[in-house]
């Protein structure tokens, strides 16, 4: 009998409770070390389409600069920029700024299609008849 005794009270290796809960923390830091290596290339894209709508304002702003004052009107613009965002479409809004004729606020703006909706870039900037 003291054999015996002997023999049930010695535990060698892992109970099936500790080898599941091993598996169960690796599997939830593998998920958590996944998930942070394909942040960056999500946020990477959606400053690159940032950074295009950007450009294209700019470039628009410069062309309507170089435009006579009394020829800006509203309507929409294309750039070669736009072409590489999904869906994008560039609009040019021209007001009179404050009532007067000699200044006019001309808002630009780029819609386009991202994985997870619509998003938009937009600027404003008064320009002065000189």
């Amino acid at each position: 009998m003291l054999l015996l005794a002997g023999l049930t009270n010695r535990r060698t290796g892992f109970t099936l409770v500790e080898v599941l809960m091993g598996i169960a923390l690796i599997m939830v830091s593998l998920v958590a070390i996944l998930y942070l290596t394909a942040l960056p290339s999500v946020l990477n894209r959606q400053s690159m389409e940032d950074l295009r709508a950007s450009r294209a304002i700019r470039d628009e702003i410069e062309r309507i600069r170089k435009i006579d004052f009394n020829a800006l009107s509203s309507g929409s613009f294309t750039n070669p920029n736009l072409a590489k965002l999904s869906g994008a479409t560039g609009n040019r809004t021209v007001t009179n700024y404050g009532g007067s004729t000699k200044m006019k606020q001309v808002t630009l703006t780029v819609t386009w299609v991202d994985p997870k909706g619509q998003r938009t870039v937009s600027s404003t900037v008064l320009l002065s008849r000189m």
